[in-house]
């Protein structure tokens, strides 16, 4: 690419949603393009694309949101989305992310950040959903049992967050990009996600983020006895979290 990259100051975990929203966008501008005739002739082939098509869409989708909510200009995911319509990946027009850096480090940074992205979403899927209950006259919970399967999953991610966040030794500034903090950070969370749901997307959305494996998945890459010292810690900071 001839000129500056416009986000070559930004940290790589945020650049590299840009690359994934891009890499997307090409591979499903691959698979339009050949067609479901590649994986056979059949309706069960036709069907397996089709499902795929929409399943990729769906991801990037879901990386937008959470690049617009983390603070990426609107115009910068544009940029790369041109060019992934083209079929175009990001690496063979933009340098490597990774590039020059402790690869290991920036990959545990950029697992720690779909945590911190996990829990801010389900924070403000929790409040957005409270609220609109309210609004229909429901003043208590109705599904009291996935209910509280969502909060064990918030609490879960905010543990496995927090021992990455300690193994890391992030410096403010990393913790500053990573985590929402004002008024202003959080605004921009709900704008990119649950004030763009209707009730139906928002009640799919929570559903989903009250399965209980979800929770058997984060625990089991947490040692025991990293659990203990910090639950009570962290279930407080996820009631701050849902009332935010």
């Amino acid at each position: 690419m001839n000129g500056q990259v416009p986000w070559r100051h930004e940290p790589p975990w945020r650049v590299r949603l840009l690359q994934q929203i891009q890499d997307l966008a090409a591979d499903r501008a691959v698979m339009l393009r050949r067609g479901y005739h590649v994986h056979g002739r059949d309706e069960l082939a036709r069907e397996r694309w089709d499902a795929t098509v929409v399943l990729v869409e769906g991801i990037r989708r879901d990386l937008e949101q959470r690049a617009l909510a983390s603070g990426t200009p609107r115009p910068w995911i544009d940029d790369v989305l041109v060019l992934g319509h083209r079929g175009i990946r990001y690496t063979d027009y933009y340098p490597d992310p990774r590039a020059r850096t402790n690869r290991a480090r920036e990959a545990s940074i950029e697992r720690l950040g779909g945590d911190v992205w996990h829990l801010q979403h389900m924070a403000a899927l929790s409040a957005s959903r409270r609220d609109r209950l309210y609004g229909h006259g429901v003043l208590t919970e109705p599904e009291p049992v996935a209910a509280e399967q969502f909060e064990r999953n918030m609490i879960t991610y905010w543990m496995r967050a927090h021992t990455a966040a300690d193994s890391l030794d992030l410096s403010p500034l990393e913790r500053k990009d990573l985590w929402a903090t004002t008024v202003e950070q959080w605004r921009r969370v709900v704008a990119a996600t649950t004030a763009t749901y209707d009730d139906h997307e928002l009640g799919q959305r929570w559903w989903a983020h009250a399965h209980a494996g979800i929770e058997r998945m984060l625990g089991a890459s947490l040692a025991p006895r990293t659990i203990t010292p910090i639950t009570a810690k962290a279930s407080a900071v996820c009631c701050r979290l849902r009332r935010t």
